[in-house]
């Protein structure tokens, strides 16, 4: 019987572990479209691809660096639409990128994407690792219960010996 109850404790410590937890939440209403970037990164003074979707059937779409006005384009029969903008050459750290165009039902629509703009120029390392401890802990934990299990198995069966002597 202890031994099916380790068992049913360490399939369950691996099974919290290793199966993936369930997604965060959404907003509501979800978003009429979204707008995508080519890239998350880009110097300043330099082009950036942009595309996204949920305009009206051939809408103007309005794009804007900085809240400042970087160009325009015209969605096509699904609502999409694809451009490039040039990024301020005084621009730096987090800059928001939108585009704005008519919704399928006449509403404004608003989409927004965040860019990390750096000095013209300048090379930035790739960023390897994670920022978050939360899995090693987790894993800690895991082990830390897994061995005092063991532990606790090991001197049930050391006294259930000695008690049947």
């Amino acid at each position: 019987m202890l031994r099916k109850g380790t068992l049913v404790l360490i399939g369950t410590l691996l099974a919290l572990i290793l199966l993936p937890s369930a997604a965060s939440a959404q907003h509501y209403p979800p978003s009429g479209g979204s707008l995508g970037v080519a890239s998350s990164t880009v110097s300043a003074g330099g082009k950036l691809a942009i595309s996204g979707n949920g305009c009206a059937s051939s809408a103007t779409v309005d794009f804007a660096v900085a809240g400042a006005s970087a160009g325009s384009a015209t969605a096509d029969s699904s609502g999409a639409f694809s451009g490039s903008v040039t990024i301020p050459s005084s621009a730096s750290g987090s800059v928001d990128v939108t585009a704005t165009c008519a919704g399928p039902q006449g509403e404004s629509v608003v989409l927004t994407a965040t860019v990390t703009v750096t000095a013209a120029g300048s090379s930035t390392l790739p960023r390897t690792g994670s920022s978050s401890s939360f899995p090693s802990v987790a894993v800690a934990l895991v082990l830390l219960c897994v061995g005092a299990a063991f532990v606790v198995a090991t001197r049930r069966r050391a006294v259930a010996r000695t008690s049947s002597k």
